[in-house]
């Protein structure tokens, strides 16, 4: 169900964006402060956020503007403290698990990805005036990484040299989704619908590493492509937000450029959370629906409804938007990223003269497979008599002590 269907809430979460937005403003102008960051804006935020949960668990959804008012005071004055802290990239590869994982070993042929941290007189823009920060997020289950995935890092880093990259293994994401979420209140209740590892998780957390910290996200099979056509320069100072284009038209989900805070950021999360919500049943999620693309999509479409401009397409290639507060977004339809580049290449295992695909020695490797594939396997082999719960019907049933937590399906 898109949020538009819900007009009330709507309403809430747009005041609410609006309060987070004056947040935003001052985060991104001291968030380089060598002083020090920001306090965190979960925390700053508090006023404004309990004032969201109240109206998240009233009936009405009737917004107290004189309450809102006092909340964005409280905003304004909060956040022009600044608080002695860690550098921002030490606090991300802290996040990350960069410090344990300096000796780590993996063995043979997994090869262990280790963060890249690049400091420099701006170390999150390449000038003053850089919307997107030179931070770069990666993902997998484990740092000990197949020889070709390490492979595609290594370009990234070839690619960006002034960018820090961070990598993120399956217990750095449970931590970042374990964190105090103020700005959005009923996401840890709603996770607990989500019963497969891996895409689903994934899918909230790309959007919540990005809405926090800003960057560039990219998946682990997302190549750069090598012909010196797409540089550091290429995504504009002035852009709030640069993606790509699926087959679909939609903004890319799989390649996503954009700058910390960013309205349609925060928008897609709140149409995530409201669609775990919905979900009719937990075991056969429809993942591009829920967290994926789709979901994306319309916190796409809501974000450019803010603006100025009333679009008669929303999905045009090669074409700037404006949408709320003044954000200018770039999505284009040319391809500086290739996807399982070289995946269908004849490869030989290691430590043996058989030949596969590459695909196959990656999945061999890493002891991986595809989303959908796994989710197959596991319908295929289980015994039909897991029942089968919508997320309001499981939450209710696990709240009132009827039933324990359902295990991972996989």
């Amino acid at each position: 169900m898109a949020l538009s269907t819900n007009m009330s809430k709507l309403l809430w979460a747009s005041v609410v964006l609006s309060v987070m937005y004056s947040l935003m403003v001052s985060t991104s102008n001291l968030r380089s402060a060598s002083s020090g960051i920001l306090e965190p804006a979960e925390k700053i935020a508090l006023t404004a956020t309990s004032t969201a949960t109240v109206l998240w668990k009233n009936s009405n959804n009737i917004v107290d503007i004189g309450v809102v008012d006092d909340a964005l005071d409280e905003l304004d004055s909060a956040s022009t403290r600044v608080v002695s802290s860690l550098d921002i990239l030490d606090e991300i590869d802290i996040l990350s698990g960069g410090p344990q994982a300096k000796n780590l070993k993996c063995p043979p042929p997994l090869v262990a990805f280790q963060n890249v941290i690049v400091r420099s007189s701006s170390t999150t823009t390449n000038n003053n005036t850089q919307l997107i920060p030179n931070i770069m997020h990666l993902s997998f289950k484990s740092r000990c990484l197949p020889q070709d995935l390490f492979t595609i890092l290594e370009q990234w880093r070839t690619k960006l040299p002034n960018h820090s990259i961070f990598f993120y293994d399956d217990d750095a994401i449970e931590r970042l989704l374990q964190q105090e979420w103020l700005e959005f209140p009923g996401l840890h209740r709603a996770m607990k619908c989500v019963r497969y590892r891996g895409a689903m998780t994934v899918d909230v957390w790309r959007i919540l590493i990005l809405y926090k910290y800003g960057g560039i996200y990219s998946d682990i099979d997302v190549s750069p492509v090598m012909d010196g056509s797409f540089t550091e320069r290429s995504i504009r100072s002035d852009l709030s937000a640069f993606f790509m284009e699926d087959p679909w038209k939609r903004p890319s989900q799989w390649w996503i450029a954009v700058e910390p805070r960013h309205p349609m950021m925060y928008l897609t999360m709140f149409q995530i959370i409201e669609n775990l919500f919905q979900m009719e049943n937990i075991r056969v999620p429809r993942v591009v629906f829920v967290t994926g693309p789709h979901a994306q999509k319309i916190g796409w479409d809501h974000f450019l409804g803010m603006g100025p401009q009333k679009y008669d397409n929303k999905y045009k290639g090669d074409f700037e938007y404006e949408g709320g507060y003044g954000k200018i977004v770039l999505k284009t339809r040319t391809k500086f990223v290739g996807q399982k580049v070289g995946y269908g290449d004849i490869v030989t295992l290691y430590n043996s003269t058989k030949q596969v695909t590459r695909r196959k020695r990656i999945e061999r490797e890493s002891g991986t497979i595809h989303f959908t594939a796994a989710r197959a396997a596991q319908q295929k082999n289980s015994s039909g008599n897991i029942l089968a719960f919508s997320c309001r019907k499981y939450l209710e049933k696990l709240e009132n002590g009827s039933m324990e937590e359902i295990d991972y399906y996989y």
